[in-house]
């Protein structure tokens, strides 16, 4: 499961409660693209954005399907440490993220 918090339960689990069901939550990642790695060679899935498992660090090795419950939409943030704030790199480097990430979804519409 992906969250920055490191919580083990999400809407997901809510949804499954509600309907009498229950999944197991073995490992948790505080962002997506580690995602891949953890579940790899291991006996799990995760749910991610449609998107992100399109992507080919996610993809290889691994099959992309549709979740089996409904998955509400959410939003995705970049997150540092507060002290880096008023860093001009940190700013940099979110900025040259974030368009780089604005790039590749305008060249590889999915």
């Amino acid at each position: 499961m992906v969250s920055p918090e490191g919580n083990f339960s999400s809407n997901v689990d809510k949804h499954l409660e509600s309907i009498g069901l229950k999944r197991e939550v073995t490992a948790v990642s505080r962002n997506f693209l580690t995602i891949g790695r953890l579940v790899t060679g291991r006996a799990m899935f995760a749910i991610v954005p449609e998107k992100m498992a399109k992507i080919n660090l996610i993809q290889s090795n691994l099959t992309a399907s549709p979740p089996p419950v409904p998955v509400a939409d959410f939003d995705i943030s970049m997150i540092w440490k507060k002290q880096s704030h008023l860093n001009e790199k940190i700013h940099w480097l979110k900025d040259t993220i974030y368009e780089a990430i604005l790039s590749s979804l305008h060249e590889n519409r999915f």
